[in-house]
């Protein structure tokens, strides 16, 4: 049975002890020791959208709507592409579920280029297109507000 609280929790005897441990809450971040304890959280205390820090490989995890699978969580929003193969378009699989993005083009001796197109073909793909097949870098900074 859930309790109303209207005021701040405040710890007794100076502060000296966990006032609330996060095992017993539902959702929100949890904290780990590896996978295998992640995977193992009672399913009373999932909550879709949830946080896991894994301490072993040290990557934070997002609880999806089914409340089973865990994707791993990187806000970075920075991408570098690179072209090794001299190729007159780029595709850049950036996986950021973003179409709003800067870029700046860079060849293999680090000149900044000026593509012919840079498209979106969609939330998690670009295009980039040259006149030439040529070698380089690419990088982006996304808006992942929207």
């Amino acid at each position: 049975m859930p309790i109303q609280i209207a005021g701040a929790l405040i710890p007794k005897n100076g502060g000296t002890f966990y006032l609330l441990e996060d095992t017993y809450f539902r959702g929100g971040l949890r904290v780990a020791a590896d996978v295998t304890a992640r995977n193992s959280l009672h399913p009373s205390c999932k909550k879709a959208g949830m946080f896991v820090w894994t301490q072993s490989d040290r990557k934070l995890w997002q609880l999806q709507a089914d409340l089973s699978t865990y994707v791993e969580y990187n806000p970075s929003v920075f991408y570098t592409h690179s072209q090794d193969s001299p190729n007159s378009v780029w595709t850049v699989t950036h996986n950021k579920g973003s179409t709003k993005f800067v870029y700046n083009a860079y060849d293999s001796t680090s000149g900044v280029m000026l593509p012919d197109s840079v498209i979106s073909v969609d939330s998690n793909t670009i295009q980039v297109t040259f006149k030439i097949p040529i070698t380089g870098k690419c990088t982006f900074a996304f808006d992942l507000s929207v």
